[in-house]
């Protein structure tokens, strides 16, 4: 692991990631060089890599903190990954059945509904999403998106109440004003 983070400190991620595959291969890399091999191959982006790197690291015999594989999960929906997020996630709510927090179950609630808008899902996001707000009635990612499925199925009133909702949110505030201001135009 030293020398992986020499390399990259030496600004190259392709000797690391090889030192860091063979760790890997000879059943020696512990999670957290495990989850630096998936940072690796996700900047190169080469995101089936990076899928089989993380889910090693979450299948370990001591597997990555809960925090790390939520943030993994995030990555790959972030960067428009959306099988191996969602693999990934479904792989998460698995390994960490017992200690996913409601919080932590509704960000990957979250997740899932943006993967489906990303798909072109729209009504199974739309379903997510109504489920985080039953329990979440603040959650202002799932109203910012809300508001977006019902001003893209033309139904503007609905949209407008939950950009107004979101707007309440102060971690989403700004982007539910403009879209609201959007919708207006």
């Amino acid at each position: 692991m030293s020398l992986a983070n020499a390399y990259i400190g030496l600004e190259q991620p392709e000797r690391a990631a090889g030192v860091l595959e063979l760790l890997r291969r000879l059943g020696m890399a512990r999670p957290e060089a495990l989850q630096l091999l998936g940072d690796i191959y996700v900047n190169a982006e080469v995101p089936s890599l990076a899928y089989e790197a993380y889910v090693a690291g979450i299948q370990a015999e001591t597997p990555l903190p809960l925090d790390r594989a939520m943030r993994i999960g995030g990555i790959f929906v972030t960067r428009g990954n959306f099988s191996e997020a969602q693999q990934f996630i479904e792989r998460v709510e698995r390994v960490y059945a017992n200690e996913l927090s409601p919080a932590q179950k509704l960000d990957l609630l979250n997740q899932r509904a943006q993967i489906a808008l990303s798909i072109g899902d729209r009504d199974g996001a739309a379903q997510l999403l109504t489920q985080v707000t039953q329990v979440d009635p603040l959650n202002g990612d799932a109203l910012l998106n809300l508001g977006n499925y019902h001003w893209e199925e033309g139904e503007i009133e609905r949209a407008e109440f939950y950009y107004e909702r979101a707007a309440r949110v102060e971690r989403v505030a700004s982007r539910a004003l403009i879209q609201h201001a959007r919708l207006k135009v």
